[in-house]
């Protein structure tokens, strides 16, 4: 054997005098045929890589004897440099460059190379190593690659190891890899470092051509390359033809050569863009396995690919990776050129001298694919820290090493110890322990036992309902405490649904009285906490700094503003105040470059919750969705447009009323205030960050001012860094101008007593909070000089003032978060409790569903609430027109209690009205109680702290005296004959009147009577077997005719708008898709 073949790769190159075109064949073989070794660069537009090609072409231990460098159609340099190459003409006798005017494919680049090579008397002793510009030899390649020829006379074609250009550790491959279904899989996967692991590899289906050294007989033999496979698949089809035909085809791990992938990495000038190029692959290797698997197998084949391409495309799209399941869906288009691939099966017939299942151990088995397939996934799903730690890790054994010089003082420490001494989780914790202590008092008196009712008082109205009666608050046309409207609900009664939802399953919540209000009450608990959370997490888009970030989340978490509006019942401020750092952190992360469709859906969902409780900030992330859509770039137009439109059309028809109205977009629930504190006080309280504080209280959040103003001053290290703190500047003043307009603006009047409404405005405290949250953008971009100055003390009087803004920013902090501690809530909450009767509620939430009439006299007039099953407001909001007729109702009340100059001491009417009971807060000696008591068909059942409680007698049965054996108490709906006396109580199955019931056949004309408005009936639907009743014109309660036979009774109030809310409720859950992220941020960039 000649030396070349044997040398290591560290030998100088040109050692040895062996001549290179002739060569000894191994020992065993008994024979020393000379071999004859030539070789083809095909080059396009490679001039980045064409020098460094050749070098290694010249430093080749075994230089070929001839050379032909195929300029394909270039564009570059590459010709210049191909032709004034001086080393490979130093080491190859002959070197010639044969240009090509026009593009052709890669396998007729190499023909036509091929066709420039002479062919000696045996052609089996020739052989041609085919290499492409951006490929670099070592410098025993070829020797390596000859060897393993020669060491077989069946070995037809051997190739090379290929390694990552950048990074020779790193594995790109090494042979083609494919399942018998054409699935060709990356083993190993490109970037895989390098060990060893691969390197008993010998026999393989097919090689890459780059580095490819093919027998010149094979290659006659087979033809070349086929006409349907010149491009894409060239290199698959031709190791597979030469598989069939005898030739065997063998990688050599000895053998490396660099690959720089230019064209798959869309590097190359001129080429397609990786992702076609990838397609174009794949579709080519289902073509290859197509034209030479069995003719019997290839029906179910092209079936199976069609099938398992559709089921990964929807997999993957579930999965969120819908470039990748483009591409899976892609191979269905092999199946589309059927003639190409008859073609080809008819022209490899003639090579073909084995049997096709002798390859069956070159396939990559079942098995195999399926882990390599388990193992992508985890590598897509694994977060990106953890694989950043795994791919550090040496990727050699050291070796041994003495005990003594091992150091256990930089082991990692432990996960418990890593949390509790997390900046993050140090915040968050001094953020609960302050809430705790400022509700000792509500939670000593049980405001968050599943027992009591939660928290009631100032903007809070009392809630006595669970998830269902707030979902069809939201959902029913008809809705609303009382007689109920048919206005359109505040989507944010499907938010607090679904919350109340959720804590309904946990054990005790579901069998609370009120399982809504018991939710609220912990939402406002958990707020200040879950906020201080969203801006530990929100302020990574500002500064990496953990303990910056720290000491952020526990200044908003501890926010003045945030603890005024909790104290006052005010849920949409919690809500705001967790969800607002969120939502400035995706619109950052939306007008960034790198930003991912994921986290803008993301923040259009928060920023369509946001909207549903403080519409006034729906209009200003609409307008920075503009904004950006104007003057963004490329995919940020497209993010922006998300963020523009999405958030409205989650909301649905709810949002178009702004444009009919423009005072409810400067509006929300629990978003009024009908105080004034437009005073030189309550100016400074704003612009302090402490709307309605007084005292020294309000001056420990100047410190926290200051620092932010500051810290817009702090040069961007970027123009986008730069920007971010323009826009954080912008959200500031806005927020602080519109606090201290919002008390100038008279959006209508709100309740703010028995019967009294006063002139209400927009509460200062929401555009307080994005001035605080516009300052911490300041202050956390400040923080960054003060920490390097902290950690660097290299300069003495920075070190001093950066010890002194820090202390300026902590000590302030803590002392504010220690003050609202110590002051707790205050008395504006109160513990909710059982308000209403027992008796009361038993049947106003059962099948009789009747109502409570509440009277609440005052000096002036008697008010009254009709309560029942159906929750009312659940934060106060501006007064609306009721669109219910209620004259009815206000007449029964007037009479019953002697206004209007009534004398009718009957209650008859409130009967007819399915109230059940009537409750007054008076004295028991007092005029209104009197007449109560010798008012006919009211009977007396006690007396409470909470009011005396009367009973309200049914109405009579159709004999004139039978009402107690036909009904215990008024009914919601009532089968009544044609005079109108009752014949049955229907029983009701949800709030205003839901009925579905059987009803006994009877006998003449029997007629439905509804207790509700005569509005309601236009959104109710009473349908008897199936059809639809129609109301009785003229009945001056809703009315229809019952036919006398035995049917089913049904009676349904109908969604409001059906059509808007399906395409919500598809909407929220596409949205709720494309938000959640589903495997790590490396693998969704991918995708």
């Amino acid at each position: 054997m000649p030396d070349e073949l044997t040398e290591d790769r560290n030998t100088p190159a040109g050692a040895g005098s062996v001549s290179p075109v002739s060569l000894s064949a191994p020992p065993s073989t008994g024979q020393r045929p000379n071999a004859t070794v030539d070789a083809i660069v095909v080059v396009h537009n490679g001039a980045a890589w064409l020098a460094q090609c050749l070098d290694g072409l010249a430093a080749q231990t075994l230089p070929p004897a001839r050379l032909v460098i195929v300029d394909v159609a270039s564009t570059d340099t590459s010709r210049a440099i191909a032709t004034a190459h001086p080393g490979v003409r130093e080491k190859i006798r002959s070197v010639e460059v044969l240009p090509l005017t026009s593009r052709v494919p890669v396998g007729r680049a190499i023909e036509r190379g091929m066709a420039r090579l002479p062919v000696g008397d045996d052609a089996s002793t020739s052989w041609v190593w085919v290499l492409h510009d951006d490929t670099v030899p070592r410098r025993n390649a070829l020797a390596q690659l000859l060897h393993a020829g020669l060491a077989s006379k069946s070995v037809g074609v051997a190739g090379p190891k290929l390694v990552s250009w950048e990074e020779p550790r790193r594995l790109v491959e090494m042979g083609i890899q494919i399942t018998r279904t054409g699935r060709r899989l990356a083993s190993p996967a490109r970037g895989e470092a390098d060990q060893g692991q691969y390197d008993h590899r010998a026999d393989v289906l097919a090689v890459s051509t780059s580095g490819m050294l093919v027998r010149r007989s094979a290659y006659d033999d087979l033809g070349g390359f086929d006409d349907a496979f010149v491009e894409h698949g060239a290199d698959l089809d031709f190791g597979w033809r030469a598989q069939l035909a005898g030739h065997r085809v063998v990688v050599v791990p000895a053998a490396v050569v660099r690959d720089a992938s230019a064209g798959l990495d869309g590097e190359r000038p001129g080429g397609a863009r990786p992702g076609e190029l990838e397609r174009r692959g794949r579709r080519a290797a289902r073509q290859v396995t197509l034209a030479r698997c069995s003719p019997l197998a290839a029906p179910f084949l092209a079936l199976w690919m069609a099938l398992s391409a559709l089921v990964a495309s929807l997999t993957l799209l579930v999965a969120k990776r819908p470039r990748q399941a483009w591409r899976e869906l892609a191979d269905v288009s092999a199946l589309f050129h059927p003639f190409a691939t008859l073609g080809a099966r008819w022209r490899g017939r003639r090579t073909k001298r084995l049997r096709r299942d002798h390859l069956g151990t070159l396939f990559v088995p079942p098995g195999v694919a399926a882990r390599t397939t388990v193992d992508h996934i985890q590598d897509a799903i694994t977060p990106e820290r953890a694989r950043a730690r795994r791919e550090t890790a040496a990727t050699t054994e050291t070796g041994p090493v003495a005990d003594e010089s091992e150091s256990l003082d930089n082991l990692p420490a432990s996960l418990p110890r890593r949390i509790v001494s997390h900046p993050g989780f140090l915040a968050v914790v001094a953020v609960l322990v302050a809430t705790v202590v400022a509700w000792r008092d509500a939670i000593r008196t049980g405001a968050l036992s599943p027992t009591h009712t939660g928290v009631a008082g100032g903007e809070l109205r009392p809630v006595t309902s669970g998830a269902s009666g707030l979902w069809h608050a939201f959902r029913d046309a008809w809705h609303g405490a009382g007689l109920g409207t048919g206005a359109d609900s505040g989507p944010h009664l499907a938010v607090l649904s679904l919350l109340t939802w959720l804590a309904e399953r946990v054990p005790g919540v579901a069998e609370s009285r009120s399982s809504a209000g018991v939710t609220i009450a912990w939402l406002l608990f958990l707020a200040p906490v879950v906020a201080a959370w969203s801006a530990y997490l929100a302020a990574r888009v500002v500064t990496q700094a953990r303990v910056a970030r720290a000491l952020g989340a526990v200044a908003w978490g501890t926010a003045g503003v945030a603890a005024s509006g909790i104290a006052q019942g005010r849920v949409s401020v919690a809500v705001v105040h967790v969800l607002l750092p969120f939502v400035l952190a995706g619109f950052c992360l939306a007008a960034r470059r790198d930003g991912t469709f994921t986290a803008t859906f993301a923040t259009a969902l928060a920023t369509a919750v946001i909207g549903a409780f403080a519409p006034p900030l729906l209009g200003l992330s609409a307008l920075a969705a503009l904004v950006l859509l104007v003057l963004g770039p490329g995919l940020r137009r497209a993010r922006a447009l998300v963020l523009l439109v999405v958030p409205a059309a989650l909301l649905g028809p709810w949002a178009a009323r702004f444009v009919g109205d423009w005072r409810l977009l400067l509006s929300g629930p629990g978003l009024v205030s009908t105080s004034d504190d437009r005073g030189p006080w309550g100016v400074l309280a704003v612009v302090l960050g402490e709307p309605g504080s007084a005292g020294v209280a309000v001056w420990l959040g100047a410190p926290l001012v200051l620092l932010g103003l500051l810290g817009f001053a702090v040069r961007g290290r970027s123009r986008a860094e730069s920007v971010g703190l323009l826009a954080g500047c912008l959200v500031a003043l806005l927020g602080l101008a519109g606090a201290l307009a919002s008390q100038l603006v008279v959006l209508g009047s709100a309740e703010t007593g028995v019967g009294r409404s006063g002139p209400a405005h927009l509460w200062s405290g929401l555009g307080v909070q994005l001035w605080l949250a516009g300052l911490l953008v300041g202050l956390l971009a400040g923080s960054r000089p003060v920490l390097a100055s902290l950690q660097r003390p290299g300069r003495r009087w920075g070190f001093v003032a950066a010890v002194g803004a820090a202390s300026l920013a902590v000590l302030p902090l803590l002392t504010a978060a220690g003050l609202q501690a110590y002051d707790g809530l205050g008395r504006t909450l109160s513990v909710g409790q059982a308000t209403l009767p027992a008796v009361a509620v038993d049947q106003g939430s059962g099948p009789l569903g009747n109502r409570l009439l509440v009277l609440r006299p005052s000096d002036d007039v008697v008010d009254f609430v009709l309560a029942g099953q159906e929750p009312g407001e659940v934060l106060r909001d501006l007064d609306r027109v009721p669109d219910a007729d209620d004259a009815p109702l206000v007449e029964a009340v007037a009479n019953i209690v002697g206004g209007r100059g009534a004398n009718s001491l009957d209650s008859t009417s409130l009967a007819r009205l399915g109230i059940g009971f009537v409750q007054v807060r008076a004295k028991g000696d007092s005029t209104l109680t009197r007449r109560l008591d010798s008012s006919a068909g009211l009977s007396r059942l006690g007396a409470s702290e909470r009011g005396i409680l009367w009973k309200v007698q049914p109405l009579p049965g159709v004999d004139g005296a039978a009402g107690v054996a036909v009904a215990a108490a008024p009914s919601r709906a009532r089968l009544v004959d044609a005079d109108g006396h009752l014949l049955q109580v229907v029983p009701t199955t949800g709030p205003h009147g839901a009925v579905d019931t059987t009803l006994p056949a009877g006998s003449g004309r029997r007629l439905l009577v509804m207790a509700e408005p005569a509005e309601w009936s236009q959104q109710a639907v009473v349908t008897f077997d199936g059809r639809r009743l129609e109301r009785v014109a003229g009945a001056d309660q809703p009315t229809y005719a019952v036919p006398p036979t035995s049917g089913d009774l049904v009676v349904d109030l109908a969604a409001a708008q059906p059509w808007w809310r399906l395409g919500q409720a598809l909407l929220v859950g596409l949205v709720v898709f494309l938000a959640l992220p589903f495997g790590n941020r490396r693998s969704r960039r991918r995708s």
